[in-house]
């Protein structure tokens, strides 16, 4: 069966895909069972996500949460998001050709006065020396983990739309690609896909190169312990100098 090696800006992993000990009569049940398209529909949304977060240089994670003074009615998804991608997209033509973001809108779970929810945004960005966001002085919050955090609030946001934060990332940047994966969840499956996405994005962003391959019989005799297996799968995580120094020994192909 089929191995893949996934390579990104942190890891590389390789996976080989298999059945162990079929089951006649469960491969029947599955290939009668209703697929659930929206569940496939957000797990590769978390997916695409969890790539884009991995393979691009960020330096703020953001929440942006709406006042009505600001835009009015808060429930009025589409026209908002369109007005902020936007603003980011005018930010990075005008003033900042290094300004790329990964955002996603998140609904609020207490309802308005028109039974409809209000959304606040999280996302990751990246803005280069020409940033024309407005950041005020450096200020200090604690989060919902009762850890204390660094961050700026932008004018230019809080103006259009609201009270924000941009907290400032180190090297946290896997942490980050999980942790903004989970606003995409099927809990708001009614309100996630706003202008036909789960997530929106700024062009351009890398993603992961992969290839695959029949035979890693060489990966596969090292004997290393799995980071996750199931009867369909198993995969293994390796550094990026472990991977070159199974491509200098012949072990792992080169995906350059």
């Amino acid at each position: 069966m089929p191995y893949t090696v996934r390579k990104n800006d942190i890891f590389v992993e390789v996976s080989h895909y298999h059945l162990k000990n079929p089951n006649k009569s469960m491969l029947s049940e599955e290939e009668n069972r209703e697929r659930d398209t929206e569940a496939e529909s957000i797990a590769r949304s978390k997916r695409l996500v969890i790539d884009y977060a991995l393979n691009n240089p960020w330096t703020y994670f953001f929440t942006i949460t709406l006042d009505t003074k600001n835009v009015g009615d808060r429930t009025a998804y589409e026209i908002i998001t369109e007005k902020l991608l936007l603003c980011f997209e005018n930010q990075k033509k005008r003033n900042n050709k290094e300004l790329a973001f990964l955002l996603i809108a998140e609904p609020h779970k207490r309802k308005e006065k028109n039974n409809k929810n209000a959304i606040h945004y999280h996302g990751l960005i990246n803005i280069g020396q020409d940033n024309k966001l407005k950041f005020g002085e450096v200020f200090e919050y604690q989060n919902k983990h009762g850890q204390t955090c660094f961050a700026r609030e932008s004018k230019l946001i809080r103006d259009s739309f609201g009270k924000n934060t941009f907290t400032a990332i180190y090297d946290t940047k896997e942490f980050l690609a999980y942790y903004v994966s989970k606003y995409i969840s099927k809990a708001f499956k009614d309100n996630t896909i706003m202008l036909g996405k789960r997530f929106y994005k700024s062009q351009g962003l890398n993603q992961s190169i992969s290839g695959q391959y029949e035979d890693l019989k060489e990966f596969h005799g090292l004997g290393l312990e799995p980071t996750y297996k199931n009867q369909y799968a198993t995969k293994w995580r390796i550094t990026k100098e472990e991977y070159q120094f199974y491509i200098e020994n012949g072990i792992l192909p080169s995906l350059e």
